[in-house]
């Protein structure tokens, strides 16, 4: 699978000169999006996309990295995939635990970790739940339903 495109790549630039000690990093992420672009294998293709964007955002602005790497080929990776999953497991967990505060005040640093290790979808099923709540006992209730 890598012998399609991926040598040529690694001849002229790879997701890592980004981070090399050149000149105009700007120059030489648009040198390795265009190589992106030339890469056959559409999983690969994505796949560099997505591991180049995350590290050009170690020195280069935002705006540069999406006007020069294709964003619906980075969404298609499956690191970009996972990253964005975390990210919405996290902001589920902060809004869950923001939602508690009103009918049962502060949540425990156990119940806090217990919901931390929820799904997306189990924190959304909460979320509902929590507007039912008025004690502490209907989490761990709804802890003892799930």
């Amino acid at each position: 699978m890598a012998r399609h495109c991926a040598p040529s790549l690694r001849r002229r630039r790879s997701p890592l000169a980004v981070l090399s000690q050149t000149e105009d990093r700007s120059r030489t992420l648009r040198e390795v999006a265009q190589r992106i672009e030339q890469i056959e294998n559409r999983r690969e293709q994505s796949n560099l996309a997505a591991s180049t964007a995350i590290l050009a955002g170690l020195v280069l602005d935002k705006e540069i990295i999406a006007r020069l790497l294709r964003q619906e080929l980075m969404g298609e990776s499956v690191i970009y995939q996972e990253i964005r999953e975390e990210g919405k497991q996290e902001e589920g967990v902060s809004l869950v635990l923001r939602l508690l505060r009103k009918p049962i005040g502060e949540v425990s640093v156990d119940l806090e970790k217990r919901i931390g290790g929820l799904s997306v979808e189990q924190l959304e099923d909460l979320g509902e739940a929590v507007l039912d709540f008025q004690t502490q006992a209907d989490l761990l209730s709804w802890f003892d339903s799930d």
